[in-house]
C-alpha cells in the first residue's frame, strides 16, 4: 500500500496514477494513512481519468465499512466527491 500512496502522491503519469487510484480502491485502505490524502489529491487532477478512478476508489473504500465514513470525511472526501458531482 505504502508504494501505490508513494506513486499517487509523486507519479506524474497520467497511467500510473490511474493504476495507483484503481489499485487503492480495491483494497480496504480506509485507515492507512496517506492512502485517503493520496485518493482526494488524485480528484484534483487535470486528467478526467485520473479523477474517475480515485473517485471510484473512494466509493469502493466507503462501502467497505461503515468506519471509513468517518476517515473519508475527515480527510475532505466528502468536499472532493461533491466537486466532481
Amino acid at each position: 500500500i505504502e508504494i501505490l500512496v508513494m506513486l499517487a502522491h509523486n507519479c506524474k503519469y497520467e497511467g500510473v496514477q490511474e493504476e495507483a487510484a484503481r489499485a487503492l480502491g480495491k483494497l480496504d485502505v480506509g485507515q492507512e494513512a496517506g492512502a485517503l490524502d493520496a485518493l482526494i489529491q488524485l480528484t484534483h487532477s487535470p486528467h478526467e481519468g485520473v479523477r474517475k478512478e480515485a473517485a471510484c476508489a473512494l466509493w469502493k473504500i466507503l462501502l467497505c465499512d461503515d468506519r471509513n465514513h468517518e476517515a473519508i470525511a475527515a480527510a475532505g472526501g466528502v468536499q472532493a466527491l461533491v466537486a466532481l458531482a
